[in-house]
């Protein structure tokens, strides 16, 4: 999961912001990786320039 955000006054700069999650592949009924996901978006969702 990567997001890129533009800096307000600065059209050259960016904000990277990445999620990388390991899993075990032999435990299918594993959730961890679907809650991380959503939460890492549920914070990148509230950020806000000051």
């Amino acid at each position: 999961m990567r997001y890129l955000l533009g800096i307000p006054g600065r059209p050259t700069e960016f904000l990277a912001l990445t999620l990388a999650v390991l899993e075990p592949a032999d435990d299918p009924d594993a959730d961890l990786g679907d809650a991380l996901t959503e939460l890492f978006d549920a914070v990148v969702s509230t950020l806000r320039w000051s």
